[in-house]
């Protein structure tokens, strides 16, 4: 008669939703860090020159849109 093994499968199953959370914080950052940049290019348009106070006011304002 053959004894029944015991698996972990806790283990194996919590690694998939921690890589996918990388992933997925990962892309979080990747489209922030865009439209961070698409702000400052529309804000840099529409002003020419600007200071870096004027232009952090302005982004912040832009982004909270």
């Amino acid at each position: 008669m053959m004894k029944r093994g015991r698996f972990n499968l806790i283990g194996r199953l919590q690694l998939q939703p921690e890589k996918f959370r990388e992933e997925e914080a990962e892309s979080i950052v990747k489209l922030r860090i865009l439209r961070t940049q698409e702000a400052i290019m529309k804000i840099m348009k529409m002003r020419k020159t600007t200071t870096y106070n004027a232009l952090h006011l302005e982004l912040t304002h832009v982004l909270k849109e």
